[in-house]
């Protein structure tokens, strides 16, 4: 379907807005945006007579009943706060993915684009003259682009660019627009994915744009993600000979082993936070990933079938042996053991619909996955909008009679790119079938 330049515009525009709800300081924080924005994606939703599938309200049912469930265990949120809180977790992304269609990864790409474009100068600039923050803030608090959450979690946001205190080996990390470098290398893994996806190739100009940024998050997670979409290139590449293949895996193994050991952020960082927060007391308050992990495998045992803290009202207390952390095990305690494996698997099933229409093939889903696994293990984005967008693709769009919304061309159809084979159902489920 040929989309008007203003049907695309504002895509664009609802893409943002999404990436930025899902992590953007600015409109991570502020409850009267993301209200607004509910509003303006109902009346889109409506006004271009878009329906409401049965799968919504399926999901509606799953989540009532974990709040609940909940509720009736560890203490009950008002009907207003359930009601508020299944608008902002549901309807909205739901509203969202269908009003957008699964081409949401090609504008989220574009998207991502222009943040690594932004976040590669600022970066450089704050570097090169490190007092640059500090002489900007007068002239940004005056005109109202600095964002200075009450929560007092994130550094100055410059809405384009957030202010990073921290520095390895003499740089400062890069943590784009969002509120720090770990969640910035979140969003620029799906964004290297989707370029994958779009182009069939890793090494590209986007991607070169990424990666710079992912190296400069000095992000552990990151480069760990990093190292597996890089060994699925390596491994899957038609271009190489077994020779090479042999040659240039045997090398990045050399190197990662050289990697991990030798940068503080990697080996001996990961070291010390097992050490550390391995052997740190569950009554503790909860910082830190493995910490929080232990915990959360505490509540998903006592728990399982309706986890803890999907509300407010449900959370424990930062210093009991129940208050998991962060990251995806984080999410999967919340929601419980059957529906956290049921979260997660349709993240990996939507990398799947989009790595068979596009690469004709579905191992590339697999590495992406996992790749995805490894950057959300730290962070908490993983019920955010853009995630949730994810889970709910191959929910309302099946393969099997949507493929050809799979297919990531350019959303004004004006491409440049030769035109993509869609696969017919029968080699669909061929390639669905084969193991």
């Amino acid at each position: 379907m040929v989309l008007s330049r203003n049907r695309v515009v504002l895509n664009y525009v609802l893409t943002y807005l999404i990436i930025g709800f899902s992590g953007i300081a600015f409109l991570d924080v502020y409850r009267p945006a993301r209200m607004a924005f509910l509003i303006l994606i109902s009346v889109l939703f409506f006004y271009y007579k878009k329906k409401i599938k049965k799968e919504l309200l399926l999901i509606l049912a799953m989540v009532i009943y974990l709040v609940l469930f909940q509720s009736l265990f560890f203490g009950g949120g008002s009907l207003f706060t359930t009601i508020t809180m299944t608008n902002f977790l549901v309807i909205a992304p739901f509203f969202a993915i269908i009003f957008i269609g699964p081409s949401f990864l090609r504008y989220y790409r574009d998207v991502m684009v222009v943040i690594a474009i932004i976040s590669t100068g600022f970066w450089i600039a704050v570097n090169l003259s490190p007092a640059l923050h500090s002489m900007s803030q007068g002239w940004a608090q005056a005109i109202g682009v600095i964002v200075r959450p009450e929560t007092g979690m994130f550094n100055d946001n410059y809405i384009i660019y957030t202010w990073e205190n921290m520095q390895f080996y003499g740089l400062y990390r890069n943590p784009g627009p969002f509120h720090e470098p770990g969640a910035f290398a979140v969003f620029l893994m799906l964004a290297i994915i989707s370029e994958v996806f779009i182009t069939r190739k890793l090494i590209t100009r986007n991607n070169l744009f990424f990666f710079f940024n992912m190296v400069t998050t000095f992000s552990t997670a990151g480069f760990i993600g990093l190292f597996i979409i890089t060994g699925f290139y390596v491994l899957t590449s038609k271009r190489m000979t077994s020779l090479t293949k042999f040659f240039v895996s045997g090398s990045m193994f050399v190197l990662i082993v050289y990697l991990f050991f030798t940068l503080e952020f990697l080996g001996e960082k990961i070291n010390t936070q097992l050490e550390d927060q391995g052997n740190q007391r569950l009554n503790t308050s909860t910082v830190g990933r493995f910490l929080g992990a232990r915990k959360a495998i505490i509540v998903l045992y006592r728990y399982p079938l309706f986890g803890r803290g999907l509300i407010a009202a449900s959370k424990a207390k930062s210093t009991s042996e129940e208050a998991a952390g962060y990251g995806w095990i984080m999410w999967v305690s919340q929601i419980g053991v059957l529906f956290g494996i049921l979260y997660m698997y349709m993240i990996y099933k939507a990398l799947k619909n989009y790595s068979i229409v596009n690469l004709h093939n579905r191992l590339f889903a697999l590495f992406a996955f996992i790749a995805m696994l490894a950057v959300l293990a730290g962070q908490k984005h993983t019920n955010s909008w853009v995630f949730f967008m994810l889970v709910l693709v191959p929910i309302a769009f099946p393969l099997r009679t949507k493929a050809k919304d799979y297919l990531l061309n350019d959303p004004s159809s004006k491409t440049k790119m030769k035109k993509r084979k869609v696969l017919s159902f029968t080699q669909t489920d061929k390639i669905l079938r084969d193991k």
